[in-house]
This record gives C-alpha cells, structure tokens and sequence, in this order.
C-alpha cells in the first residue's frame, strides 16, 4: 500500500495487475481496493499486444507485476 501512497494513486485511478495468482497478487489487489483506487486484472498469459491494447483502453496509472 506504501508502494501506492508513493506514486501519488488515488481514489478512482486505474491500476493494473499482472500477477500469477498467488499471495502476492491477493495483497496486491487488496491494496489497490483498500486506496479506493480501481483494479484493473491482467491475465499473465495474454500475449503482449493484448495487454498493451487493455492497458490503453483502460487508462491505467500503475502497472503492478512481480517476478518471483
């Protein structure tokens, strides 16, 4: 959540996840709807000019990944 406070998100703004699921997605997802901010769900095994596609339509601020 403090990773979110620091890049100034805020209530409504659009966040992406692209996250296996795991308990790093959970918390992420957690502390995107504890900020008020919108969870935008990215499925990892999308290939990339899908993701790029949501990702513009959607207007997201933040993209949230993690490599584990």
């Amino acid at each position: 959540m403090e990773a979110l406070k620091n890049n100034k998100i805020k209530s409504g703004d659009r966040i992406a996840v692209n996250i296996e699921k795991n308990e790093w997605q959970i918390a992420s997802v957690l502390a995107i709807v504890l900020s008020g901010a919108v969870y935008v769900p990215i499925d990892v095994d999308q290939p990339i000019n899908r993701k790029n596609k949501i990702l513009k339509k959607s207007d997201v601020k933040v993209v949230l990944s993690c490599d584990e």
